[in-house]
């Protein structure tokens, strides 16, 4: 069975439910098979690479420069972020389960490997889909329970759609209408990103896998990396 099939039988049993009551809930199926899709071409690949592999073989070009306020008010780039290990999630503060759920897991992650990692810097970003409602106030508020490395960045809509789709992850637009009533949930590609670095993209996790799996997974690759740092040819 070909892959735009099996896309279509997922989408057809979405419309099929989306007038139950639990039409939230496949909103986001829909959301996630077309990320599923967009990206079937790029499995999550547990293997270490050599750092001289820019990009593994068949992954796709996610990242790039954005402009952005943290929580504290403070503009922030992309580039201030480099020489760092970046660990990325994209949601928002009212959302009432996978973010949370999220966010836990990459605050176990973190805590493990910066104890075995602990010459090594890490960011640890949450990037706001939700610019109406996601004040600094509030994603300062919500982001205190979890790892206390978290930085929270937000922007204005148009900068939001552009970090969004420079990281390929999908977002559902409330309407107007929505925005006023403040009531409304945010539909957004599920997925913690992870880049070197030299700001390149390495690998994504989604639901999924374990914390066990991103564990493995991080320690490799930045054993790796510091070997072939310390056999490069020094700058003079």
């Amino acid at each position: 069975e070909t892959k735009p099939r099996r896309l279509t039988l997922v989408m057809h049993l979405v419309r099929k439910f989306f007038s139950s009551p639990y039409g939230p809930a496949a909103v986001m199926a829909g959301s996630v098979a077309t990320m599923w899709y967009k990206t079937s071409h790029t499995p999550v690949d547990h293997r270490p690479h050599t750092f001289s592999e820019t990009l593994f073989e068949g992954a796709p070009s996610l990242g790039g420069p954005f402009s952005l306020v943290d929580f504290n008010g403070i503009p922030r780039t992309q580039s201030e972020y480099l020489g760092t290990w970046q660990m990325f999630y994209f949601g928002f503060t009212e959302c009432p389960d996978v973010c949370p759920s999220q966010l836990n897991r990459m605050t176990e992650v973190i805590r493990r490997i910066k104890k075995h990692n602990p010459k090594e810097k890490f960011s640890i970003l949450f990037i706001s889909c939700d610019p109406s409602r996601d004040s600094l106030s509030a994603l300062k508020a919500y982001l205190k329970d979890y790892h206390e490395d978290f930085v929270g960045l937000v922007g204005t809509p148009e900068q939001v759609r552009t970090v969004c789709d420079n990281y390929r992850v999908l977002i559902s637009i409330p309407t107007d209408e929505q925005i006023a009533n403040g009531d409304y949930l945010i539909d957004h590609s599920i997925a913690t990103f992870f880049f070197n670095p030299e700001g390149q993209y390495i690998n994504h996790w989604g639901t999924e896998h374990s914390v066990e799996d991103m564990e493995g997974y991080i320690n490799k690759y930045i054993a790796q990396h510091a070997d072939q740092m310390s056999r490069a040819p020094k700058k003079k």
